[in-house]
C-alpha cells in the first residue's frame, strides 16, 4: 500500500459514526490517539476499526478520535484506567508510568529491524506483559509497531553522542527515554505530543525524535534543519480498552477484537519498511540535511549502562531483553 494513499486521509474522516437506533447488543467504543492523519497511528486504528466491524458483523463500532482530541498519551492512559476514556492507542513507552512490564521493548539499540520487532511483540513474553495491565483496570490487546525513531534539530547535524550536547530536546514522558537523552547530553524537556510543533517553531525546543513519517505528518520538518538516522529504538503503541468496557462485550465480540488487533499488528509491520523509504525521499525533497551511515557504536556505548540499571528493576524487563537478543541471534 502506497504512502500517497495514506496521505489522502483527513483527520475528520477518521471518526466512525456513533451507532444510532442500534439493537441492544450493539456497542460503540470511543478510541483516542495522538496521531494526525496519514500517520502510523491513524493507519493502525483505522485498520483496527475496519476489522472489528468486519469480525463482529457490525455489532461493535470503533469510533476514532485522532489528533489528541481525547488528550495526550498520559491523559488517555489515565482515562482508560479510570473509565473516563473507553479505549486508546497509546505509545508503549508511556506505559512505564504504570508498570515496567513493557519497558524492555524500548531499550536503546535492542530491536534492530522490523522483523525483530514483530516477532518480539507477538511473543509469549509480550502477551504476559500485556496481561499485567488488567491489574490497572485495562485490557491491553496488542503491541503495534509505528517505526524507528530518529532525532532532528535546528542546531547541528547529529553524528556522534557529543552532538546532542546542550540541545533543548523534547523526549516522551517516559522515564527510560528521558534518561536516555539525558545521558547523551541533551537538555531534556518532557512535553506532550500536541505541543511539540509550536515549541519547535518558537524556539522553546531545538530538537526532538520521531519516527520518519511523523516528521512529515506532524509538519515538524518545516521547523528543523537536520535529521539523523540513528534508529536507537522503535516506537510502538498498545491497543487498549477499559476493563469494564471489555467485560461488557460478549465472548464472541472479545474474540473479534483480539483478532482485529492481531491483524493490525501485521498490517502496520508490513507498512513500515516501505513508508520509511518513502519518507526519506519526501524529507530530502524538502531540503532537510539527513545524516545516514552513522557509526552507532559510540551511542550504544554511552547508553549501555541503562541495560544493567533496567534489567535489575523487574524480572520481565530482563526476560524481554534476553528474548529479543535471542531473536536477533537466530
Amino acid at each position: 500500500m502506497k504512502m500517497t494513499k495514506h496521505f489522502k486521509y483527513l483527520a475528520g474522516a477518521a471518526v466512525i459514526g456513533m451507532a444510532t437506533g442500534a439493537a441492544a447488543q450493539d456497542v460503540t467504543i470511543n478510541l483516542g490517539h495522538v496521531g494526525p492523519a496519514a500517520n502510523p497511528y491513524s493507519w493502525a486504528t483505522e485498520h483496527f476499526a475496519e476489522k472489528v466491524a468486519e469480525y463482529t458483523d457490525g455489532s461493535v463500532e470503533i469510533a476514532l478520535f485522532p489528533g489528541a482530541q481525547l488528550g495526550g498519551d498520559r491523559d488517555l492512559l489515565e482515562g482508560i484506567q479510570l473509565g473516563s476514556v473507553e479505549a486508546g492507542y497509546i505509545s508503549l513507552a508511556i506505559w512505564e508510568n504504570l508498570t515496567p512490564a513493557l519497558t524492555g521493548f524500548s531499550m536503546p539499540f535492542l530491536i534492530d529491524s522490523y522483523e525483530t520487532a514483530y516477532e518480539a511483540q507477538t511473543s509469549d513474553v509480550a502477551a504476559r506483559a500485556l496481561e499485567e495491565f488488567e491489574d490497572f483496570n485495562i485490557k491491553a490487546l496488542a503491541i503495534v509497531e509505528n517505526g524507528f525513531r530518529v532525532p532532528g534539530n535546528t542546531v547541528r547535524p547529529i553524528r556522534t553522542p557529543e552532538d546532542f550536547e546542550g540541545i533543548a530536546f523534547r523526549a516522551p514522558e517516559a522515564p527510560l527515554l528521558l534518561s536516555m537523552f539525558d545521558r547523551l547530553g541533551a537538555i531534556v524537556t518532557p512535553m506532550p505530543y500536541p505541543e511539540i510543533f509550536t515549541a519547535l517553531q518558537t524556539g522553546v525546543l531545538q530538537g526532538q525524535d520521531q519516527f520518519l513519517n511523523t516528521w512529515i505528518s506532524q509538519g515538524a520538518y518545516e521547523v528543523v534543519d537536520y535529521l539523523s538516522i540513528t534508529q536507537m529504538y522503535t516506537w510502538s503503541a498498545v491497543l487498549a480498552v477499559n476493563l469494564q468496557v471489555w467485560e461488557g462485550l460478549t465472548p464472541e465480540q472479545q474474540d473479534a477484537l483480539m483478532r482485529a488487533a492481531a491483524d493490525t499488528q501485521r498490517y502496520n509491520y508490513e507498512l513500515m519498511a516501505q513508508t520509511d523509504a518513502e519518507s526519506i525521499e519526501i524529507l530530502e525533497a524538502n531540503e532537510l540535511q539527513i545524516e545516514q551511515d552513522i557509526d552507532l557504536a559510540p551511542f550504544a556505548e554511552v547508553l549501555a549502562p541503562l541495560y544493567e540499571e533496567y534489567a535489575g528493576r523487574d524480572p520481565i524487563i530482563a526476560e524481554t531483553i534476553e528474548m529479543i537478543e535471542e531473536i536477533r541471534a537466530d
